[in-house]
């Protein structure tokens, strides 16, 4: 008997564990139930500051959803589409010409909110699940950076992958 109390604690502990986060979310911003954080995003993205073209946040990373507008497509510019999913960025190696503008187009394929980071740039374009986001990019210095989805958890999951400046010369 005392080992079936132990294993229903037990059992109570892990399931709260997963469940407590999603439950203390469920209330949105103005007090009703919602789907926490999705139901907050939404509601930016529709009714708030961020227009029609979407989100993305230039010169530093941030943990809040909707928090920088998108910077706007630069005419002229080289196009890149970038596609997000549960949990995966394609493609994984993402080249530019060092010294020219970009315009990246991400999209979110997946079913939870995904980001395109690229730390060492400051570059961080927020997607919502089902939404495209196209964003201008100025020209960057030759290198090879890092890029990751980074909502938590999903860069252990595989949304990892390269973002090269190939150098002109």
């Amino acid at each position: 008997m005392k080992n079936r109390t132990l294993l229903a604690v037990g059992i109570g502990a892990i399931v709260l564990a997963f469940v407590g986060p999603a439950l203390a979310g469920t209330f949105n911003d103005h007090g009703s139930v919602g789907w926490g954080p999705f139901d907050q995003m939404r509601s930016r993205h529709v009714g708030g500051h961020m227009g029609a073209m979407g989100r993305a946040m230039m010169g530093g990373v941030s943990g809040d959803f909707g928090s920088g507008d998108v910077p706007p497509s630069i005419e002229g510019a080289a196009e890149i589409t970038v596609t997000l999913d549960d949990f995966s960025i394609s493609p994984s190696m993402v080249v530019v010409m060092e010294g020219q503008a970009t315009n990246i187009t991400v999209v979110n394929n997946g079913s939870a909110p995904h980001d395109f980071t690229v730390p060492a740039l400051g570059i961080r374009i927020e997607v919502a699940p089902g939404e495209t986001v196209t964003a201008g990019i100025e020209a960057q210095a030759a290198g090879t950076y890092d890029t990751l989805c980074t909502i938590a958890g999903h860069e252990s999951l595989g949304m990892v992958g390269g973002f090269v400046v190939e150098s002109q010369a």
